[in-house]
């Protein structure tokens, strides 16, 4: 069983799924979800690996799914922010956003959070697609914000974290990082920040 033991139980090779997969896949129940470099979403079996569905998504997705459990969200090279129903493949809504990006976007209590290469931070109502809130970051933004109780932590790749007020955008601080990273930052437990520290490259800050 692969939840007991670790055991290798498909391999499927990534041809039938295109060229490349840039992101990375989410879970939801026993099925993984995943999108290629060809504009294509994919819905596998968990335990076989067989592809379940398929639908084009009209735009290829520089970086990875993000879910709330029933709704698939990611970024489409064409700058769209892209809202799916995860069980039909129907699209609930699309949102244009400023310039097209490689990042993730964050999705926590109805609410999604998403930069653009410009460092324009949002949040975006997920029910309805409709923005809540517009922050520049003045900075390129890098990858998937991380979700706190009371904030919403973007790492830039100049090398500056900052912490916005998950309700009004405010940007709360801003801390300097002593080089430039690309990717996200992580609190020790999941992608939410539950405890007092955050991990970056390079370094390490107890906020």
């Amino acid at each position: 069983d692969y939840k007991v033991t670790g055991v290798q139980t498909c391999a499927l090779p990534i041809s039938p799924l295109g060229t490349r997969l840039f992101g990375s896949p989410v879970c939801i129940g026993e099925d993984i979800y995943v999108a290629n470099d060809q504009g294509t979403l994919f819905q596998l079996d968990l335990a076989s690996g067989q592809i379940m569905k398929e639908a084009p998504i009209g735009g290829l997705v520089l970086g990875s799914l993000a879910t709330d459990g029933r709704t698939l969200l990611f970024i489409t090279d064409d700058g769209r922010l892209n809202a799916v129903d995860a069980a039909t493949f129907k699209t609930l809504w699309q949102l244009p956003i400023a310039a097209a990006t490689d990042s993730t976007p964050a999705v926590d209590q109805g609410t999604v959070y998403l930069a653009d290469q410009q460092g324009l931070a949002q949040a975006v109502d997920l029910a309805t697609g409709r923005p809540r809130w517009a922050t520049p970051l003045e900075d390129e933004f890098a990858r998937c914000p991380v979700v706190g109780p009371d904030v919403v932590v973007f790492g830039c790749r100049g090398g500056t974290l900052a912490a916005l007020d998950r309700a009004t955008g405010t940007i709360r601080w801003k801390q300097r990082v002593e080089s430039r990273f690309e990717y996200e930052p992580l609190d020790r437990k999941s992608t939410r920040l539950n405890s007092s520290h955050l991990v970056i490259s390079y370094a390490v800050f107890c906020l």
